[in-house]
């Protein structure tokens, strides 16, 4: 395939169906009910508002320490989403 004539959103598509379709068929089979959705913008928003929209009762996140100060002062994904969700959040290290 010439990747170069395929588009951008058609690029995430078959991207997000080769990586994460298999993820959610595996938990699936596992007894998980998993679902996906793949969504573009800023990323605390998107993830308070689809688990808001869902009725998720709690969101986990993984973080990576970070040697930039800027990073620990300011946080960063983990701390825009302890300030905007209305679920609670766990963050894993």
């Amino acid at each position: 395939m010439n990747w170069s004539r395929v588009s951008g959103v058609e690029k995430r598509n078959r991207r997000d169906q080769s990586i994460v379709g298999p993820v959610v068929a595996e938990l699936s089979v596992c007894g998980t009910q998993a679902t996906s959705e793949s969504l573009y913008g800023h990323t605390g928003e998107i993830i308070c508002e689809t688990a808001e929209k869902l009725g998720d009762c709690q969101i986990f996140i993984g973080r990576q320490g970070s040697r930039k100060l800027a990073d620990r002062l300011l946080g960063g994904l983990e701390i825009n989403l302890i300030q905007a969700s209305t679920v609670p959040v766990t963050i894993m290290r």
